[in-house]
């Protein structure tokens, strides 16, 4: 029976199998999709054969099994096994397809169930193993015929299939085809065995041989004359193939049909010495040389075989062609394809292969011909255009490359190539849109091409498209994010789009994935010139470090630029110099040093020359025009200005500077009429663009008093504008029309308004009267009612002034200062809700509106809504209005409060920029180091504040705060001096007398740190901090009833944990466990995170011999801190106690882990191993004790103990002796 695929294949063999033309035509398109299966069948011949054996032999080596049925098709059309040319082949293929299909439609698998023995039939089956089941298995076989003797010994392939796995292969075994071989035949082959032995030392007269297999498209495989790539026939893909078939007529598909038959080979260059290009070739890819001349061994054989009459020889001798000149031997290539030519003149491959010869050659114009003579057979064939395309780019004529792609893209649309191709030839030929539009067809095609992709975005850069070419980056970077380039396009475009955060973000990225990229460096210090100049010139610096030639020429330049603004001109003069070294006629170099010579050299000889030669090298640089000018000026050359003006004014001619400028030379020279007519063209300029006021006042200052009047008047027929009634009644005045000019200005309610305003600035009583006039003209008149405001305002009479602005709002709702103003009073009354609601309707209305912004951050402050806060000074910051400085130093107080102290810190060095006296600025920056741990910058900043200001207490109190932390007497000293500064500057400063009092009790001072306490209690009898304080130091005259009311007392102003655990603390000192237990449970309750409370309880817990209920107390303590050595070593006691002896030798060797300079955790680790009998461990632990805490009586005589143990009398009475001396000494 007969399988479902051979079933499929008899169905393609019955359709496939059409006339052949001689020569030329005969190919199953059918097998096209699968070329390499196609090849094996054909036993490696891809072009047709004008035969009916082939046809036989194609079906017969398709399946084996069908092979009687498909003999006795042959034997009635042929008459016999020999061939016959004069046999009508049309006929013939025509009636055995018809078999073929009458067979599959009757289905007949009983046909071909007996099959010919192997023995009785050895030619029916040329390959046994099938392609699809083992195509590994089979490379090529022994021909049945030649060695019947090979294949005795097989079973049949029914039964037994994988009995047969590998044959013996011709290209392992050569020999094998010598039965049949010529003496000639012998010859050949013994030359080609030469061509594989050439010894090595002939490589070194090798030039350049280089093979790559890959398997890309034409252009990949391109070989120009000199450095081009060679075609290649294997770089025609399936794809295009694909195309090819529906298409390409047959002539076509025999030209491109050797592509198919050979692996990717690309000679770049030969050797003219062909045996060394062969062992060179041996030694770089030696499996791809011996297929080669095994392939060129067996064609040779074919060829000699068949003879010049043959139709094949013609196909074999352009194939041996072919693979000649992927050798190197290009003269055996070139009489092969011209022996071929004169066989198969109509087979278009023998062109293509030897214009493929003829660019190896160089020699282009050759290589032309053939594509001619492929063109002239075959219009549409794609690759004959291109590669002529390719040949016309290299010889420098773009007009015709382009032609011959728009010709290879007529006859197939589909190959993004070829779009990519004619877009660079148009970016030469300065095309930029064609390009662009070549490139988005490329990319059309290949959606997921990155490469195609970037040239679209690039091209969208080169034509300024900037935000076309931002979206093409950003999906470039969401295809490949470690792309590097795409960034540093990307950041250029946000440059241009002035986003320059997002530029700094790109190249800082683009940076961290190339560091040796100059130009991102370049970029990036170019874009911090302005805010951070120094990282701007350590940028400039890096990039010129990595390339300082010509192309870099920028970054000196820039570099001079930033160190100029910095006022370091010698390291300026440096850079632009180096600049002018590079190029001495870039136009810029010479522009900035002129501008150095003149701004602070004072060489304006100099300078005159430096702004001469950059416009002699672009006259149209307008700014060395107009700098040139001033320094004529300078050298009081007043004629040359002008000229230079008038240069300028005919460059750019609706510059209003240029013509004022002018003109104020022309006025100087007393040319009165010029300078009048330059003005008059200034007010001319967008003239009509104007606002009526605006045209007014300049038809005024011509005195054209008529025309003025006119326009005001018709304007005020349909609005009674204030600012106009002032204009006409200044315009009557000028025409010295007083009586006109006095009634206009009756009618003008704004005086009436000024002069309330101007009265209530200078603090006289009567401002409410003039706004009373304005009332009583007008009573709609909005701003007479926000004076009212403005007058209850001032006087801090808020409810007054927010009723009026009221009234006005109900005039006009959204006037914007009215807004503003009323929620500026609400921020007084504290009602800071309503004032955050009055300040956002006055930002909707004018979103530019900083004032508003400002004031609303102060309301999110005091509302404690400290990011809202952040947000809106932040937008008055970046504004850099006249409150960004105020900005500026309550966003750090804003951080400082949330406890971002180093954000703090650099809003407060920024300030200090703007005000370097400013004393606050400067103890704010003491008081951010001092919260950082940076002692000494916090006291240096404190004394500079103090340096400023003498009499700036809180600086004085800060430096003393700093010098408490330092825990030496020299310190405490001078915070005590300080402080005693600041309480004399302001004798009721609680703060000063409180830290007084403390560095009092450090100093063992008691009664006179009491006596402070007191005192500030009795400037503020609510001071918790100084109840506290006296409490403790009561604690410490053990005075514990007074420590316990004045406890009290803080506790009942405020309840927290801390005041609590203290009251505890002086309750456990009196011996009341039980309030001081209930104490600390009340803190835990309060905060549960507080570990001095657990601590304490824990303490009183094991002092009562609760031992467990001790240690959940020590473990609650450790859970908040577990850094807290003191609570591991009584943890580990506690388990001591409780026999968990592990565990507590483990938390005693946390501690020590944690401080292993703490002497009583070793002094606890060895009375623990003398517990458990370790002697010699808990003397080293002793030891160890007493050289950290060398005075201690008790460790010494635990020593003694433990020695006295081991058998040391000697030592163990030392240390008794010495225990005894330290207690005595003591006493």
């Amino acid at each position: 029976m007969l399988s479902d695929d051979e079933v499929t294949v008899i169905e393609n063999l019955s359709k496939c199998l059409e006339p052949i033309v001689l020569g030329s035509e005969m190919i199953c398109r059918r097998f096209l999709d699968n070329p390499q299966s196609l090849k094996n069948d054909m036993g490696g011949d891809l072009f047709c054969i004008p035969s009916k054996t082939v046809m036989i032999n194609l079906a017969i080596k398709i399946s084996g099994r069908l092979f009687p049925i498909i003999e006795n098709i042959a034997k009635e059309i042929g008459g016999g096994s020999k061939v016959n040319n004069s046999v009508n082949i049309n006929q013939a293929s025509e009636s055995m397809a018809a078999r073929l299909e009458k067979f599959v439609k009757k289905k007949k698998p009983q046909a071909v169930e007996q099959f010919v023995s192997l023995r009785q039939k050895p030619q029916a089956v040329e390959q046994f193993v099938s392609l699809r089941q083992k195509p590994q298995a089979v490379e090529q076989f022994v021909s049945l015929r030649q060695k019947p003797q090979a294949v005795e010994q097989f079973v049949s392939l029914r039964q037994k299939p994988q009995a047969v796995e590998l044959f013996v292969s011709l290209r392992q075994k050569p020999q094998a085809v010598e039965l049949g071989a010529t003496d000639k035949q012998n010859e050949k082959v013994q030359h080609m065995n030469k061509m594989k032995n050439a010894t090595d030392g002939q490589n070194e007269k090798i030039t350049s041989a280089e093979t790559n297999l890959r398997s890309k498209s034409l252009q990949d495989c391109c070989m120009s004359y000199g450095k081009r790539k060679c075609y290649s026939e294997s770089g025609i893909t399936k794809e295009t193939f694909e195309l090819f078939r529906n298409k390409q007529s047959s002539v076509e598909s025999i030209s491109i049909g050797s592509s198919l038959s050979e692996k990717s080979i690309s000679v770049e260059s030969c050797s003219s010495e062909e045996n060394t290009f062969v062992g060179r070739l041996k030694k770089s890819n030696s499996k791809l040389s011996k297929k080669i001349l095994n392939n060129i061994e067996a064609l040779s054989l074919k060829i000699n075989t068949l003879g010049d009459s043959n139709g094949l020889t013609g196909f074999l001798l352009c194939r041996r062609g072919a693979l000649y000149r992927k050798i190197g031997y290009l003269s055996d290539s070139y009489e092969d394809l011209n022996r071929a030519e004169k066989l198969e003149p109509r087979l278009l491959d023998i062109y293509w292969q030897r214009h493929l010869l003829f660019l190896v050659q160089g020699d282009a114009e050759k290589a032309l011909n053939d594509l001619y003579q492929v063109t002239l057979c075959n219009k549409n064939h794609t690759y004959a255009h291109w590669s002529r395309a390719l040949i016309y780019k290299d010889q420098g004529k773009i007009l015709q490359a382009i032609s011959s792609l728009n010709q290879a893209i007529l006859s197939n649309s589909f190959i993004a190539n070829l779009y990519s191709e004619r877009a660079e030839l148009h970016e030469q030929n300065n095309d930029l849109i064609m390009a662009l539009d070549d490139y988005k067809k490329a990319h059309n095609l290949l959606p997921n091409d990155f490469s195609a992709m970037l040239k679209v975005a690039v091209c969208h850069f080169n034509l300024r498209l900037w935000v076309t070419a931002l979206s093409y980056f950003t999906e470039l970077l969401n295809l490949n994010p470690k792309y590097y380039q795409a960034y540093f396009y990307r950041a250029r475009v946000n440059i241009k789009l002035n986003h320059f955060e997002n530029a700094l973000s790109d190249l800082s990225i683009c940076l961290h994935l190339s560091p040796n990229h100059y130009e991102a460096f370049y970029y990036r210090g170019f874009i911090l010139q302005k805010n951070s100049r120094k990282q701007a010139i350590k940028d400039l610096s890096v990039s010129l470090l990595i390339n300082s030639n010509k192309e870099n020429i920028n970054a000196f330049i820039q570099r001079g630029i930033v160190y100029t603004i910095l006022k370091k001109f010698q390291q300026a003069l440096v850079d632009l110099k180096c600049a002018l070294v590079l190029n001495s006629e870039y136009p810029l170099v010479h522009f900035n040093l002129g501008l150095i010579d003149i701004n602070y050299n004072n060489n304006a000889p100099l300078a005159l020359k430096r702004f001469s030669f950059a416009l002699l090298q672009d006259p149209t640089y307008i700014q060395a025009l107009i700098c040139r000018a001033e320094t004529f000026i300078l050298l009081n050359n007043i004629d040359a200005a002008i000229i230079d003006y008038t240069r300028a004014i005919h460059l750019n001619p609706l510059s209003k500077s240029f013509k004022i400028a002018r003109g104020y030379l022309l006025l100087k020279k007393q040319q009165y009429d010029q300078a009048i007519f330059h003005i008059k063209q200034c007010a001319m300029i967008n003239f009509v663009d104007k606002t009526t006021y605006e045209q007014v006042v300049m038809e005024i200052f011509f005195k054209n008093f008529d025309a003025a009047n006119n326009q005001l008047e018709t304007n005020l027929a349909n609005n009674h504008d204030v600012k106009l009634l002032s204009l006409l009644g200044k315009s009557k005045m000028r025409e010295k029309e007083f009586l006109q000019a006095l009634e206009t200005f009756k009618s003008v309610l704004f005086v009436h308004y000024l002069l309330g305003i101007v009265k209530m600035k200078l603090r006289f009583n009567s401002p409410i009267v003039d706004f009373n006039h304005c009332l009583a003209l007008n009573s709609l008149f909005y701003q007479a009612y926000f004076g009212y405001a403005l007058y209850y305002g001032s006087n801090k009479q808020y409810t007054k002034a927010i009723l009026s602005c009221n009234k006005a709002l109900l005039i006009e709702a959204q006037s914007i200062a009215v807004l503003i103003y009323r929620g500026c009073l609400k921020l007084h009354i504290k009602a800071y809700s309503l004032a955050i609601k009055d300040l956002s309707e006055a930002i909707k209305l004018n979103s530019s509106c900083y004032l508003a912004f400002y004031n609303r951050a102060v309301c999110f402050h005091a509302k404690k809504f400290y990011f809202a806060a952040l947000k809106d000074y932040s937008i008055v910051v970046l504004s850099n209005c006249e409150y960004s400085q105020k900005a500026f130093l309550n966003r750090g107080v804003v951080y400082f409060e949330i406890n971002d102290f180093q954000n703090a810190l650099l809003d407060f060095v920024a300030l200090l920029e703007h005000t370097p006296k400013d004393p606050i600025v400067l103890y704010n920056i003491g008081l951010c180091y001092h919260r950082l741990g940076d002692h000494k910058e916090s006291k240096r900043f404190y004394t500079r504040a103090l340096e400023v200001d003498s009499l700036y207490w809180l600086s004085l109190i800060g430096r003393a705060n700093v010098l408490m932390e330092c825990n030496n007497t020299e310190a405490y000293k001078s915070a005590q001096n300080d402080y005693s500064r600041a309480l004399f500057i302001n004798p009721n400063c609680l703060q000063a007398r409180l830290n007084l009092a403390r560095c009092l009790q450090v100093k063992n001072k008691h009664m006179k740190a009491w006596y402070l306490f007191s005192r500030a209690l009795e400037i503020d009898p609510n001071c918790i901090c100084a109840l506290e304080g006296r409490a403790l130091v009561s604690l410490q005259l053990n005075n514990r009833f007074e420590a316990l009311c004045d406890l009290n007392n803080a506790i009942k102003l405020k309840k927290s944990p801390e005041l609590l655990t203290n009251r505890g603390v002086v309750n456990m000192v009196s011996r009341d466990n039980v309030n001081a237990m209930y104490d600390y449970k009340m803190a835990i309750q309060l905060n549960q995170s507080f570990e001095t409370a657990y601590f304490n309880a824990a303490n009183i817990c094991f002092l009562n011999h609760q031992f467990s209920q001790a240690l959940l107390y020590y473990d609650n303590v450790i859970k908040c801190n577990q850094k807290d050595e003191v609570a591991f070593i009584s943890r580990g006691v506690c388990k001591i106690v409780l026999n968990r002896n592990e565990e507590a030798l483990h938390d005693i060797n946390q501690a020590i882990s944690i401080n292993p300079y703490l002497s009583y955790a070793y002094y606890n680790r060895g009375m623990f191993f003398e517990l458990i009998g370790k002697l010699k461990e808990s003397e080293s632990d002793y030891s160890k004790a007493l050289e950290l805490q060398p005075g201690d009586a008790l460790i010494y005589k635990r020593r003694s103990v433990v020695r006295g143990k081991l058998g040391e009398s000697v030592s163990s009475v030392k240390d008794f002796h010495e225990a005894l001396i330290l207690q005595t000494s003591k006493k």
